[in-house]
């Protein structure tokens, strides 16, 4: 076939082409929206699934712990430890033990979840604190549910509640109606 012979494609076949090449263009455009949709869609599932809990930041990292109780409504400080039941967060001065249930809001948390791969997040290390402080018989403060502040010394520790000695009262407080504690750092 010669040059010569050769007819120029007519004008509809080439405009046929450009639709076509237009829709199959819009038809992957399409595809790329759903496919970016469904992903952004499972993103933000999967981040609805993370507890706060697990948002913590690893210890040593400064937190600021909103409390339902009027005498102490702010707690800020590193967070030294994290439990299902409690947080303990060591500020300046105090070294505080936040109830989880009784926190109204916390500001410091990762955005993503992290998961500590040392020993602190088993849930009866808090008792650890506790004898502790019995061991010291520090004085402190104790918020309790209702707004009413005890001030004294931990004397005995239990799985479910506390004893506090106020002058010469004994007072039995259950870990449930403890809001949170404030002990002085260098007690």
């Amino acid at each position: 076939m010669e040059l010569e012979d050769f007819e120029p494609e007519p004008p509809i076949i080439g405009e046929l082409r450009r639709v076509i090449t237009d829709a199959f263009d819009e038809v992957k455009s399409e595809s790329r929206l759903d496919l970016d949709y469904e992903v952004a869609e499972t993103v933000r599932f999967e981040q609805g699934q993370v507890s706060w809990f697990d948002r913590l930041p690893l210890n040593h990292t400064q937190i600021q712990v909103r409390l339902s109780h009027q005498a102490l409504s702010t707690v800020t400080g590193n967070l030294i430890h994290k439990s299902g039941e409690f947080l303990i967060v060591a500020g300046e001065k105090f070294e505080y033990l936040v109830n989880n249930k009784y926190l109204v809001g916390i500001s410091g948390l990762d955005a993503r979840a992290t998961f500590s791969r040392q020993p602190n997040t088993i849930s009866w290390l808090e008792n650890v604190w506790f004898h502790d402080l019995c061991d010291r018989q520090v004085f402190g403060s104790w918020y309790l549910v209702g707004g009413e502040v005890v001030s004294g010394e931990c004397l005995r520790s239990g799985f479910d509640a506390i004893d506090i000695r106020q002058r010469e009262d004994c007072m039995t407080i259950p870990k449930r109606a403890l809001v949170a504690a404030q002990i002085p750092l260098f007690g």
